[in-house]
């Protein structure tokens, strides 16, 4: 059942949010209710806004840190590019580094409750995209 409440902010790193985008990507794929199409939608949006940056960065860094591939080995079309090997350590710090910025969506979670047949591996990916607790519950120890 969905809830009416306002947005609770959800605070996920980067590298998260990047796992969480093909489940997600998945379940927008699954004819829901319009209520949680909407929602999903709304998550959805939320989540990519925030991963551009992540996408832009890493790009970013392939071409400072990169070489052209040549035309033999290109398997990314024209203009492929890819981390020169003496800085590919250099590129996954940098990477790891980026993964760990924390991002804040200002919507609030799909709740369990809410959510079509899930596989665990999924769900593991969505992280705190999903809670378990209807929002606005009271938190019992």
């Amino acid at each position: 059942m969905l809830t009416d409440l306002k947005a609770t902010a959800i605070i996920m790193t980067l590298g998260e949010l990047v796992a969480a985008e093909e489940s997600l990507t998945r379940l927008l794929e699954v004819r829901v209710s319009a209520p949680l199409a909407y929602r999903l939608a709304k998550v959805a949006k939320a989540v990519r806004a925030e991963t551009k940056h992540f996408y832009e960065q890493r790009d970013d860094y392939i071409r400072e840190l990169g070489e052209p591939v040549p035309a033999d080995q290109a398997t990314g079309g024209v203009g492929a590019m890819r981390v020169k090997p003496d800085l590919v350590e250099e590129f996954l710090k940098r990477i790891a580094e980026l993964s760990a910025v924390q991002a804040e969506l200002d919507v609030r979670p799909l709740t369990l409750a809410d959510l079509p047949e899930i596989s665990g591996s999924d769900l593991l990916r969505l992280g705190s995209l999903v809670t378990d607790e209807p929002i606005g519950a009271p938190c019992v120890k």
